[in-house]
């Protein structure tokens, strides 16, 4: 049974463009399943956006969270 549709709070979903652990089409099936979510694809990265693209991904997460320096 797929519950995604359950979840009812945003929810950010980072993937990396090249990683070959999860693939895009899994990060989109995710978007596509959970009705309040945002799906941002890091161009440069594989598996690990936090580490590869860390500004990046900081400030990703800094607007997702409303959160100004």
């Amino acid at each position: 049974h797929n519950q995604l549709d359950e979840i009812n709070i945003p929810v950010l979903i980072c993937a990396g463009k090249h990683d070959v652990q999860t693939p895009l089409i899994m990060n989109q099936q995710l978007q596509d399943g959970i009705k309040y979510s945002e799906l941002v694809i890091f161009e440069k990265s594989g598996h690990f956006p936090f580490i590869e693209e860390n500004e990046l991904f900081l400030n990703t997460l800094n607007n997702f969270l409303n959160i100004n320096d």
